[in-house]
């Protein structure tokens, strides 16, 4: 066999008489009949770049024809003979293979991953806990196994003040403080997540104003669902906006001793967060 190589430019493989065309995204072939077609040729390439020709971004053209003594193909700038179409095609494998890995990668996008977890600090703002519009901090740590997140975290409210009515008026500042746990739905790589959560903590009141002034606390137990947008900004940072609506199960009452009710939260609560998150999705 001889094979001998001479830049003669570059040839685009259009149509072909008495041969095989087919057009590939990083391979365009043509070939006589009796030669290996585009898919053996294409499976030659593979074998000697160990991966597919997806993940490289090549365009190169092929066009093999007889010749009086064998067979010549034209490689992009290269040309090719043999005596044989068989070990023609191996040579023209060997330098595509090479030429694909001069070329850019075009990898493929990262898959989902099994495992991911983070940390987050969130400032947070909500309605129907403590008074007024509450302000406060939580920080949250989660572990992500496929889809299905756990994520416990810890927040506290600032206190908020609750005026009473009558002819001596009352103040309390109410304060909160919550252990949170989230179980829900993370489809990696998806931004969205989805949850069930459940609040337990205490309540805490101090009276103002009064002629004493005796701290009072009680339980504080809530649940519901919640969901949350990641939005990356870095490899591993996301900003992550929260929000989750709340039936509380057990709240508190603060009531003065002549029986005056000060402060009560709702029913039904509201918040919302917006902090960074640090680790793998």
């Amino acid at each position: 066999m001889v094979i001998r190589g001479a830049v003669v430019g570059w040839v685009i493989a259009a149509t072909a008489f008495g041969s095989v065309a087919v057009a590939e995204p990083q391979l365009a072939w043509r070939a006589p009949e009796a030669c290996p077609d585009a898919d053996d040729a294409r499976a030659r390439v593979e074998r000697r770049l160990g991966e597919p020709m997806e993940r490289f971004v090549v365009g190169i053209a092929v066009a093999i024809d007889s010749a009086p003594r064998g067979y010549v193909a034209h490689v992009g700038a290269r040309t090719l003979t043999s005596d044989t179409c068989e070990d023609l095609t191996d040579a023209v494998a060997l330098v595509v293979a090479r030429l694909a890995t001069e070329a850019p990668r075009r990898d493929a996008p990262a898959g989902p991953t099994l495992w991911g977890g983070g940390l987050r600090g969130s400032w947070l703002s909500g309605i129907g806990g403590v008074p007024r519009v509450g302000l406060g901090g939580e920080l949250a740590g989660y572990v992500r196994h496929a889809n299905v997140l756990v994520e416990l975290a810890a927040a506290d409210w600032g206190q908020g003040a609750e005026h009473g009515h009558g002819p001596e008026p009352a103040a309390i500042d109410v304060g909160l403080e919550t252990a949170t746990l989230r179980v829900g739905y993370a489809p990696e790589p998806k931004a969205i997540r989805g949850w069930l959560a459940v609040d337990v903590g205490r309540m805490t009141g101090v009276g103002s104003a009064l002629a004493t002034s005796t701290p009072a606390s009680a339980a504080w137990v809530a649940v519901g669902p919640g969901f949350a947008v990641a939005w990356p900004i870095a490899p591993r940072v996301r900003l992550v906006g929260t929000m989750e609506v709340m039936a509380t199960v057990s709240r508190a009452r603060f009531i003065l001793q002549d029986g005056m009710e000060v402060y009560e939260p709702s029913p039904v609560s509201a918040r919302t967060t917006l902090g960074l998150e640090v680790g793998w999705r």
